[in-house]
């Protein structure tokens, strides 16, 4: 039997429920056969909107990174800025932990480029050179999928027990800091807005002093 001439599902109706798939059984158990189960059609019927497995994927991606409110114009403080961004995109990964993977295989500039376009834009208002302006997107990423990933292996068991072997002032470090996971991924946000972000009068100069 071959393709429909015309597809039998909406394909915003596909996607969102290949997320449901991948946040309630895993990343393992989607497959182009299984979703076609899930919606009641045949899997020829998902090929009008997908090229492949692939495209499925990447369609979940911008799903998952359409959720996260756009940067504030509002704030007029850089280093105000990309903490609340960063906090923003965070929460939302950290709601389809399951999809991590797929948000590193499928960066966000990759998938919603408009959206970095008004972010450039933004930190470009906010001092920013335009020179450092991919350096700050860049290392904003890594900050915000670095931390939801650290933050997931954390909770699973065993991943935040400490090891025999560490050394004790470690420890102490750890006893000793009195802050929240979000006020202290808030302090990083913003040490990143006051460092990656200060002006500078020429491209070529050490930029900042000791980095």
């Amino acid at each position: 039997m071959g393709r429909p001439t015309t597809p039998l599902i909406d394909k915003q109706v596909a996607v969102k429920t290949a997320l449901e798939i991948i946040d309630s059984e895993g990343l393992d158990a989607i497959s182009m056969r299984y979703l076609a189960e899930h919606l009641g059609v045949a899997s020829a019927s998902l090929y009008h909107h997908f090229h492949n497995k692939e495209e499925l994927l990447q369609a979940v991606c911008r799903l998952i990174f359409l959720e996260i409110p756009l940067p504030d114009e509002r704030i007029e403080r850089r280093t105000d800025l990309l903490a609340q961004t960063a906090l923003d995109g965070r929460q939302v990964m950290l709601q389809h932990p399951n999809a991590l993977p797929l948000m590193v295989r499928f960066p966000p500039r990759q998938v919603v480029p408009h959206i970095y376009e008004k972010f450039g834009n933004l930190l470009l208002k906010r001092g920013v050179p335009v020179d450092m302006v991919i350096v700050v997107m860049n290392a904003f990423d890594a900050l915000v999928m670095g931390s939801a990933t650290l933050k997931l292996v954390r909770s699973q068991p065993n991943g935040g027990a400490p090891d025999a072997q560490q050394p004790r002032s470690l420890a102490d470090w750890e006893r000793a800091n009195p802050r929240s996971d979000e006020e202290a991924f808030r302090l990083m946000c913003r040490a990143l807005g006051d460092g990656l972000g200060s002006p500078r009068t020429s491209s070529s100069e050490a930029w900042p002093a000791g980095l």
